[in-house]
């Protein structure tokens, strides 16, 4: 008798938390009890109102956190940062062979141009980063279907490779803006910190504006010519190489990371 296949993966697209979910994000996934902790696993059994930030990024999460910090020995304070807001996610979900239900084993994520970073390349390029599969269900070519998915969605919508990805409207969720005067040790300019509420709350509006407003111009001038960048352990090399991630386009090292460049056709 033939052996039985494993099914092919569930991959769906998820799209990026909104910015202000963050910090709560990475307050979430440094918690010693997580995954346990994570309202994707509770609301499973509730109303996703349960929650402020939409269930449907939790299982990435959950994948990073037992590849990335618990296998890899990553650092939890920096697994989640700003780039998961600017970028798109996808997940693979697979059927566990007994239990026969979808569960969360892959995922990889496509960061689109920063124009303020420019360490790897003055052309714009994507990313894709954190590409990681749950130990069960490596060997099944999920991470290649996953940076597949990726790299056609960039050729697919090019327009959107030099801007961050559009986050959903989860303004509903939130119950408006946070109100703090310092942002990342930066202090909100033209604000003192004992100034009423509503005055900070407007210089946080008025700032983010105009930063908003600043890299949509650049995001404009700029355009991505199919230029594709994956990072990852130095160990992977090989795996990219398949995927035509060629040395001509050059190799570096940094951090313990490889950078690997690849270009497709827009």
């Amino acid at each position: 008798m033939a052996p039985s296949h494993p099914p092919p993966p569930n991959i769906q697209a998820i799209p990026p938390p909104h910015p202000a979910h963050i910090p709560e994000l990475q307050n979430i996934i440094c918690d010693p009890t997580f995954p346990k902790s994570s309202p994707y696993h509770s609301t499973r059994r509730r109303p996703a109102e349960c929650h402020p930030i939409p269930f449907q990024f939790f299982p990435t999460l959950d994948v990073r956190h037992a590849v990335c910090i618990k296998e890899q020995h990553c650092s939890s304070t920096a697994e989640v940062d700003d780039d998961d807001a600017r970028s798109m996610h996808w997940v693979a979900f697979a059927q566990e062979d007994k239990k026969r239900k979808e569960v969360p084993a892959a995922t990889v994520r496509l960061v689109p141009w920063n124009p303020e970073e420019h360490a790897h390349s003055e052309e714009p390029y994507v990313k894709i980063e954190r590409l990681a599969t749950l130990s069960p269900f490596r060997g099944r070519s999920y991470a290649r279907l996953l940076v597949d998915a990726a790299v056609e969605y960039a050729q697919q919508h090019p327009e959107q490779c030099t801007k961050p990805f559009p986050a959903p409207d989860y303004q509903h969720h939130m119950g408006g803006l946070p109100t703090v005067v310092y942002s990342k040790g930066r202090k909100v300019e033209g604000v003192s910190p004992t100034a009423p509420i509503e005055e900070i709350e407007a210089a946080i509006k008025t700032q983010r504006e105009e930063a908003r407003v600043k890299k949509e111009k650049e995001a404009k001038e700029a355009k991505w010519n199919g230029l594709v960048l994956a990072r990852g352990p130095k160990a992977v090399v090989p795996w990219f190489q398949k995927l035509g991630f060629d040395a001509e386009e050059g190799w570096e090292e940094e951090d313990g990371y490889v950078n690997a460049w690849k270009r497709v056709d827009v």
